[in-house]
């Protein structure tokens, strides 16, 4: 197998089990900050982002805060988002599609072999993503610089 096989293979895969692919992208951000400003959180977390704040700034945001779908910020939701303007945005699901590339799945697959390597491997991934990456490991018919 060559590394842009594997890479296709958890394309595939990866678009085929949505909850995976879900697992390992914040697995990955957990480790390498690959999200961004991109992350996706619980609800439950939304003091965490606000504690800080001054009253002022808590209005302001407040103001501006939208549903994904345009209405009000609904903290009834179980999610919610910053956009790129810094804006809270409610939604109702966890929804990465706009990640899932090659770029994720070289990004993903480069750092998971180079902790491997090092010794220092403390990164989750479901079992099957793991299971492909290792067996690309055993069976590599490329040199690839990790």
């Amino acid at each position: 197998m060559t590394y842009d096989e594997l890479c296709d293979q958890l394309l595939d895969y990866f678009e085929q089990n949505e909850g995976d692919f879900i697992l390992s992208i914040e697995e990955l951000d957990a480790y390498n900050g690959y999200l961004d400003e991109g992350r996706i959180y619980s609800m439950d977390t939304l003091y965490d982002f606000v504690c800080d704040q001054s009253v002022e700034d808590i209005m302001r945001d407040a103001l501006a805060a939208t549903d994904v779908y345009g209405g009000n910020f609904d903290v009834n939701k179980p999610y919610f988002y910053r956009n790129s303007y810094g804006r809270y945005i409610s939604t109702d699901e966890i929804d990465y599609s706009y990640w899932l590339d090659k770029y994720f799945v070289q990004s993903l697959t480069r750092y998971f072999i180079r902790q491997k390597q090092r010794g220092n491997f403390h990164m989750y991934l479901p079992e099957p993503v793991e299971d492909m990456i290792l067996n690309y490991l055993e069976n590599a018919e490329d040199e690839v610089d990790f």
